[in-house]
């Protein structure tokens, strides 16, 4: 979708909003959808816009227009306002907690949005994605997800879209209680929006910093983060999001045991919650209103506040929300010694809180009583069977005797097997520990002989680099000096001349750049990212190429394992000698991403690219596989001939790394 209808859209949004009226933005939004003088793409996206806002009043009224914008969308062949509508179709289920399939409507609007290379909303479905993936306690996935809408948003630019994902981040590790890690990408989010004066957003991210300091008990921190929340608030007149600011600097306050401010704040949040309809800060305003009253022994204003505040919970049916009124209720009466009114909430709160227990103590006695109506059954049929046994008591000796007789027979029988079974099943253990053993043995020899091929391939390196550049090197310049101290009168042998100079000078430095390729980098005293690009210089020399390079965060991978450097520069070696030599690029990408327990690599070119079925037999890739295999890492080749050439590498951390350096 055209940017200036992204900027028209958004501009009707929040202008809706700044009024305080959903209505507004919704009665814009349908006269857009019936208006004759705007393209069908801006008629659709108008579409999704307002199947986005109305996920938050009529859930079956957004699926509606949803599914009526998906199908003028692919009526019209227009692929970037699809994967905007199942983006927003993944957000409406998961409003309603539906989140299996808020990622099958994420992993849709992603595939169409790589079909036209349209980054923006695949940036989008990724946010969405993470943050899907997050409710779930997916973290892996989540912050996977993340980190590739992170990486779009970066490659178009999208200052907003990159503040927005780090932000996400921060709640991310929010979640997980990893507080400083947290505050880390808010800080970084923080930053951005602020150059953008966005803020809108940067108060947000504020109370966000607020909270987690909040949640690590830094009582005094929060404060700070949530007062300058408010104060931006207030400048920027959005009076509708106070409220909860508020109420988390009223619930701080009374943490801090300054009850005055407390109550002070507590009764604005429930002022501009009621104002604004926002029943959930409403419940919990009270809430907090109470417990700050029975803290000041005024029990009973703080019975006014909570008894208002169960009847809401009630209402909206929050239950735990309803069990915290109940039990404040009756910690208020026990301080008033009023035991009798305490005593019934006390009820009420055990018997709100263990409802399911009852339940299922209910399901147990029906299984006792049936068990019981059982046993009398069986004991009915006995009576009828010891009558029968009166009449032909001999007649049921035999039977019995040689239905022993049988039972024991099949009773050794059973166990015989059932020891045989045994003995099967321990040697067959047996035997897959042992395949194992052998494996993990064969495994370690190959790695084993592998570092010793490399370091064996070092050395060979080192002498005939050292060879190249003292014999053939010095040979070839002699000759050049000998050719150059000829003088001659002939033109034509003049030229033939000149010819074999500028063929000895090509020769130069062709074994120049081999005896380069084949010496190991000198990473002890120098920075990897800065060998790297010494490297790539001195190759392209003085070809027109462009190359891009991003090494985050750069000093957490100065300080990885040098070993493991070594290997990365190989590799990069590898790639771009390729890039130039064979794909003929024009511009070569260098990204090197460190995360916890693994390093990314990606080389991508523009050059000619490659058949990529499998059957490649260059030694080049040969190695690069064998060294990543050696760190238990993987490798993903994307190229096409024509197509230019994408090479994902991750390469594990958490491997042994006292074996030599794999140069």
């Amino acid at each position: 979708m055209n940017i200036y209808k992204i900027l028209l859209l958004s501009g009707l949004i929040l202008w809706g909003i700044a009024a305080g009226a959903q209505n507004k933005v919704i009665d814009s939004l349908n006269h857009l959808i019936d208006s004759k003088d705007i393209s069908d793409s801006l008629r659709i996206e108008a579409m999704v816009e307002l199947s986005s806002t109305l996920r938050y009043s009529s859930f079956d009224e957004a699926i509606k227009i949803n599914d009526e914008a998906l199908a003028e969308s692919r009526k019209s062949k227009l692929i970037s306002t699809e994967a905007s509508a199942y983006i927003t179709r993944a957000l409406i289920h998961a409003q309603t907690g539906n989140l299996d399939s808020a990622k099958q409507f994420c992993h849709q609007a992603i595939v169409l949005s790589k079909r036209i290379a349209d980054d923006l909303h695949m940036a989008l479905a990724y946010n969405v994605l993470g943050s899907v993936n997050l409710s779930q306690g997916n973290y892996a996935n989540a912050i996977r997800a993340y980190t590739d809408g992170l990486e779009k948003f970066r490659s178009i630019s999208h200052e907003s879209g990159t503040a927005a994902t780090l932000n996400r981040i921060g709640n991310f590790y929010l979640k997980r209680k990893q507080y400083n890690s947290s505050r880390l990408y808010y800080e970084q989010s923080l930053a951005v929006f602020e150059k953008l004066k966005r803020y809108d957003q940067v108060t947000g991210i504020l109370n966000n910093i607020g909270v987690s300091y909040y949640q690590e008990n830094n009582f005094s921190k929060a404060l700070e983060y949530f007062s300058r929340s408010t104060k931006i608030l207030e400048q920027i007149n959005m009076p509708e999001k106070l409220a909860i600011r508020e109420l988390n600097i009223g619930k701080t306050n009374t943490h801090l045991e300054k009850y005055q401010e407390a109550d002070h704040y507590l009764k604005k949040a429930l002022e501009h919650a009621k104002k604004y309809n926002d029943k959930k800060v409403m419940c919990q305003s009270l809430l907090n209103l109470g417990i700050l009253k029975r803290l000041q022994h005024d029990d009973t204003s703080a019975i006014l506040y909570l008894k208002e505040g169960l009847e809401l919970a009630k209402n909206m049916h929050d239950h735990d929300t309803e069990i915290e009124f109940y039990e404040t209720i009756a910690k208020s009466y026990a301080q008033q010694n009023n035991y009798e009114r305490a005593y019934v909430y006390y009820q009420k709160f055990d018997f709100l809180k263990d409802s399911l227990l009852n339940l299922e103590k209910d399901r147990e006695v029906l299984i006792l009583q049936n068990q019981f109506e059982a046993k009398q059954n069986e004991q009915k049929i006995s009576l009828l069977q010891h009558e029968a046994e009166k009449k032909n008591i001999i007649l049921l000796a035999l039977i019995i005797g040689s239905i022993l007789l049988i039972l024991s027979m099949v009773l050794v029988l059973i166990n015989y097997n059932n020891k045989q079974k045994s003995l099967r099943l321990i040697h067959t253990q047996k035997e897959e520990i042992s395949r194992q053993k052998i494996t993990e043995l064969i495994k370690d020899q190959e790695l084993n002989s592998f570092k010793n091929k490399l370091e064996g391939q070092e050395n060979e390196r080192k002498r005939i680099a050292q060879e190249l550049h003292d014999g053939i090197g010095g040979t070839l310049a002699s000759i050049k000096m000998n050719l150059l101290g000829l003088k001659t009168d002939d033109g034509s042998l003049k030229d033939r001349l000149n010819d074999i100079t500028l063929r000895l000078d090509n020769a130069c430095e062709e074994v120049r750049m081999i005896s380069h390729n084949l010496i190991p980098p000198v990473l002890h005293n120098s920075a990897l990212t800065e060998v790297i690009k010494n490297f790539v210089n001195e190759v392209i020399g003085t070809r027109n190429i462009v190359v891009n390079y991003e090494f985050y965060p750069k000093k957490q991978i100065e300080a990885i394992d040098k070993n493991i450097q070594v290997d990365i520069y190989r590799i990069i070696q590898e790639l771009v000698t390729n890039a130039i030599k064979h794909g003929k690029a024009q511009e070569i990408s260098i990204y090197l991403t460190m995360h916890d327990d693994y390093v990314n690599l990606m080389v991508e070119d523009d050059g000619t690219g490659f058949r990529n079925d499998g059957k490649q037999d260059g030694i080049g890739l040969k190695n690069i596989q064998s060294r990543v295999a050696a760190l238990d890492g993987k490798i993903t080749i994307d190229t096409n001939i024509g197509k230019g050439t994408n090479v994902i590498i991750d390469l594990s951390l958490s491997h042994d790394k006292a074996v030599p350096a794999h140069s």
